[in-house]
């Protein structure tokens, strides 16, 4: 079975996926391949494997991916074009669990390769200042591409939350009621890795992992 997680930029998706990696026997993480720059914590081969755009689109052309998507950035004045895929020797077949992070588009293309019967959708839901505040404290914090993440976002969101199987909510910051423009990060936010309502978030995932077979049921009379 493969449990794909979909959600707006900074819902948290993934460490929705490093929950069920860390707590689920049997459960394999699929990683995704991109060519935008590596961020500040992140390490190839862990949040995504990391490839020139010139090396992607040589995979690209000799067929490597079963999806991909790009997205026109400008990040520090500079123009880029970021492109990220899921490559076909990573998805294992179904006698494994498997976990990803994908946006909806690739969660669609993803669905059609592998069949809807044997994917679990999961929408992850969490409001906007929490997002903004998650994207921040990132440390590679860039108002355009925070803008063009969340334009790109409202184009699907609607149709990933109608089509998922289940709603995640992922609320964690507790922070006072001000503007998120005028967030100080050092004193009004109280924050930590896993926030206290994680606990409210994984005990939805934990239900949807229980319910995967009622899920799977589900799609396969769709499918009849």
């Amino acid at each position: 079975m493969y449990y794909i997680i979909i959600g707006a930029t900074c819902a948290g998706k993934d460490k929705i996926a490093s929950y069920i990696i860390d707590n689920y026997k049997g459960f394999k993480m699929i990683i995704s391949t991109t060519s935008r720059p590596i961020r500040p914590k992140e390490s190839n081969g862990v949040e995504y494997y990391f490839v020139s755009r010139e090396d992607f689109k040589r995979m690209l052309d000799n067929g490597e991916f079963i999806e991909y998507r790009t997205y026109n950035t400008f990040v520090n004045g500079v123009k880029d074009i970021w492109y990220y895929g899921l490559e076909k020797k990573n998805v294992g077949d179904t006698s494994t669990n498997y976990v990803a992070v994908m946006d909806y588009q690739g969660a669609t293309e993803f669905m059609e390769y592998v069949g809807r019967e044997k994917v679990v959708l999961i929408y992850v839901k969490s409001p906007y200042r929490e997002r903004y505040v998650r994207n921040v404290l990132r440390g590679d914090f860039n108002i355009n591409e925070w803008t063009r993440r969340n334009k790109d976002d409202l184009k699907w969101l609607n149709n990933a939350y109608k089509n998922a199987d289940s709603v995640v909510l992922n609320y964690g910051f507790n922070f006072p009621e001000i503007p998120t423009e005028s967030i100080d990060l050092n004193t009004d936010i109280e924050y930590s890795p896993i926030p206290p309502n994680f606990e409210m978030t994984k005990k939805q995932i934990d239900h949807v992992i229980r319910d995967c077979e009622n899920i799977v049921r589900s799609h396969k009379k769709e499918a009849e």
